[in-house]
């Protein structure tokens, strides 16, 4: 039936974009070494789960652009005006944006405190200074923020495009809606679930390197100040914070567990079709 065939396409669609930004990932947190012998640094590490969002995103596009066009002559859902604020779930919207404002707010915050473009120093006595170099600063964060920032822009581009494709033929057009609705929130939970996992990251590096800071740890260079609980009270909030972030943005991104198909398909076509 129609309205199953276009359910198991979004479902596959989605399934490829799902395994290929899992994969990608995967190889990032298991193998970083491999990254590192490529000769890519911290900053680029940390981009890359971002650029992976480029490919998921893309996989979307693919998909949409290649929907079919409805067949016969019931289509409803075809005259029923549709813009990416109808199709898109408000909540998961607001999140991806307030996810990309949350990066933009660590990348001004640990920036301002760095003590160069990586690494962040306590200075002492009269002119002396320990260093830990270690730390998202402009050079490591800035292009990350850039990074967020297309992507946003490209996930805006794929709820367009989940807006205007052609209609489900034989369907009733609140069933049509379902069904963007289903695909953009899935787009947008895993764009929220990056972004949100990359925030916690680079707040979770920082707070790191603020206990280092501190404690006077093995990770800093020059002489060696006496230890700051300041600085270890404000790393280890930070990564308490980081970690808080995390789970939030995992958290996003499982719910709703079930979005069940709303009894409104045409005729025969009225059962059986998977949520």
């Amino acid at each position: 039936m129609a309205a199953r065939r276009a359910a198991r396409r979004a479902t596959l669609t989605s399934g490829i974009a799902g395994v290929l930004l899992l994969l990608v990932n995967a190889f990032v947190v298991l193998y970083p070494h491999h990254l590192f012998q490529m000769g890519l640094g911290g900053p680029q590490i940390s981009g890359t789960p971002l650029a992976s969002l480029l490919i998921f995103l893309a996989v979307y596009a693919v998909g949409e652009l290649t929907w079919p066009r409805p067949e016969g002559g019931r289509r409803e859902a075809r005259l029923t005006a549709r813009t990416p604020a109808r199709v898109a779930p408000p909540l998961a919207r607001r999140l991806v944006w307030g996810w990309l404002g949350a990066l933009a707010v660590v990348t001004v915050v640990f920036g301002l405190m760095a003590s160069g473009p990586r690494h962040i120093a306590r200075v002492f006595g009269d002119d002396k200074a320990f260093t830990v170099r270690i730390f998202p600063g402009w050079e490591w964060a800035g292009p990350v923020l850039a990074a967020g920032i297309l992507v946003v822009a490209c996930t805006e581009l794929v709820l367009r495009l989940v807006a205007v494709r052609p209609a489900a033929s034989g369907v009733d057009p609140g069933w049509d809606l379902w069904l963007r609705r289903r695909t953009t929130r899935r787009a947008l939970g895993g764009v929220q679930l990056v972004i949100g996992l990359t925030v916690a990251g680079l707040v979770v590096i920082g707070g790191r390197s603020l206990l280092w800071l501190g404690n006077v740890g093995p990770m800093g260079v020059g002489p060696r100040p006496e230890v700051s609980e300041g600085y270890i009270i404000a790393g280890g909030a930070g990564i308490l914070l980081g970690l808080s972030l995390a789970v939030a943005a995992v958290a996003a991104a499982c719910w709703p567990s079930r979005d069940p198909a709303p009894d409104v398909l045409v005729g025969a076509e009225r059962a059986g079709v998977p949520s």
